[in-house]
């Protein structure tokens, strides 16, 4: 039996986005992490739920946004940082 053939499918994709292009990846992570802050944003200064097809949504960029990170050799804690951080910037930079 092959290898892949175990896999979680959800682990193969965001393997396969790992696998594309640099270029493709620094886009992908972009609007990753646009769209993961806009769902932190919600959730903690807003206080709204996500929707069901929201935490799906969420869910699967966070996995590719890792995988990817980690494609470029970052590790969870400093794309987890990352987000929080690029966050705190772009929400001070608003206020000014």
């Amino acid at each position: 039996m092959r290898k892949y053939d175990h896999e979680d499918p959800k682990q193969a994709a965001a393997k396969f986005v790992a696998s594309l292009r640099p270029s493709v990846k620094k886009t992908i992570m972009r609007n990753h992490s646009i769209a993961l802050k806009d769902y932190m944003t919600g959730v903690l200064e807003e206080g709204r739920q996500l929707t069901p097809e929201e935490e799906v949504d969420r869910d699967v960029r966070m996995r590719e946004f890792m995988a990817i990170g980690k494609s470029f050799g970052f590790d969870e804690k400093q794309l987890t940082l990352v987000l929080m951080v690029e966050s705190i910037v772009v929400k001070d930079g608003c206020d000014s």
